[in-house]
């Protein structure tokens, strides 16, 4: 009798591991208004009825995930997404340090979250930032939220850096692009990098000084994210053509990609999860 016990609490046991739920972490990375490629990735998770569990972000990733991570929905993002005027987020205002203001974003930012703190946070969520002054990498995860995101977004000789006692905080993308090293210490069972820095099979041709440069920047920004994503169990990369970090006017096309480039990935994500 004791061993039929013994059976059936084992049976039941191992039951309950197999059908431990699967978490899903995200880890987005900077871009610019490319990053608004992360709005289609999140659209196909929620139209599948995929939870995200934990997300980490970037630069533009670290809008993207920490406007997520309060309850905003991806088609909400979508809708604020097409109304957005560049221009009026990013002011030419010469700084110590920089060549423009991100006030205004932080600003219209503020406007959309309903929480300003991690820990009133729907979903954990983590960004990245770079301490300029010693080169390693600066995790948030607890305080005002706004001042993460910000940190994260400050890409050098554009922003001037946060100014902190003894750090100069810039962007994240420094470090690594794709946060996967942080998110993996949030212990997802599923890690998936979304990288919306071009890389394969897209052939650029800049026109002027500005595309030059932002061309360069993608190169040089294209070994930090091969860092993280060689972590990550799945790779998305919805950029596939093109488009300039400041191709403003190309909401709708991003989102179309990342939509796309998510659903092909979702046979790979799916097998994983079950």
């Amino acid at each position: 009798m004791l061993k039929i016990i013994l059976l059936i609490m084992y049976n039941f046991s191992m039951f309950n591991i197999l059908k431990k739920k699967q978490t899903i972490g995200l880890a987005l990375g900077g871009g610019a208004a490319r990053g608004l490629a992360h709005i289609g990735v999140l659209k196909v998770f929620e139209k599948n009825r995929i939870p995200i569990d934990c997300i980490t972000g970037v630069s533009v990733g670290s809008i993207i995930g920490a406007l997520y991570a309060t309850g905003l929905s991806a088609s909400t993002l979508e809708e604020l997404a097409q109304k957005l005027k560049w221009n009026q987020l990013v002011s030419l205002i010469p700084t110590r340090g920089g060549i423009a203001s991100n006030k205004a974003l932080a600003d219209f930012i503020l406007d959309i979250i309903k929480v300003n703190d991690f820990k009133n946070l729907h979903i954990p969520f983590r960004a990245l930032a770079t301490d300029i002054t010693t080169g390693n990498p600066i995790v948030y995860k607890e305080g005002p939220l706004m001042e993460a995101i910000r940190a994260s977004c400050q890409f050098p000789g554009i922003f001037a850096p946060l100014d902190k006692p003894r750090n100069l905080i810039f962007d994240g993308g420094l470090v690594e692009n794709v946060p996967v090293t942080e998110l993996l210490k949030m212990n997802p069972s599923v890690a998936i990098a979304v990288d919306v820095i071009p890389h394969k099979n897209v052939i650029f041709n800049p026109r002027n000084l500005l595309q030059l440069v932002d061309r360069s920047i993608d190169l040089l920004l294209k070994t930090n994210s091969a860092q993280g994503k060689q972590k990550a169990h799945i790779v998305i990369e919805p950029v596939t053509e093109e488009i300039y970090s400041f191709d403003k006017d190309k909401a709708n096309r991003l989102i179309e990609l990342g939509e796309r480039t998510t659903e092909k990935a979702l046979p790979q994500i799916l097998s994983l999860i079950k």
